[in-house]
């Protein structure tokens, strides 16, 4: 014949379950804050390396008014250059007219590209 537990044996066998499984979720949950918190503060290092890199970038950005100035002056180079070209040609046709030089010269002058 089979013994059967008393109700004190059931309650104590309960009782060492529930502690059992209270230690458990309890070292689950330690173990999950500290994953948490090692996850809180990697992606804080992160942010912290972003922010330096970002603070790095503006720094070494010009603002509007830079690129402005930027562009300002690469307009009147071109414009000092495009002066320069067409003095030259003027001094070429100038050339040309008094018959220092021969229209074949004339041309290699003014359109290089097509004439060899």
């Amino acid at each position: 014949m089979i013994n059967e537990p008393t109700n004190m044996e059931i309650l104590e066998a309960l009782n060492i379950f529930s502690s059992k499984m209270d230690k458990r979720i309890n070292d689950l949950e330690d173990n999950l804050e500290k994953k948490i918190d090692d996850l809180r503060f990697e992606l804080s290092q992160r942010l912290d390396d972003h922010e330096v890199w970002l603070k790095s970038l503006e720094k070494n950005m010009v603002n509007k008014n830079e690129f402005n100035g930027l562009v300002n002056s690469f307009n009147g180079l071109a414009n000092s250059f495009n002066s320069l070209a067409n003095c030259f040609n003027g001094l070429t046709n100038c050339l040309k007219d008094k018959e220092l030089i021969s229209n074949r010269e004339t041309a290699k002058f003014l359109y290089p590209k097509i004439v060899n």
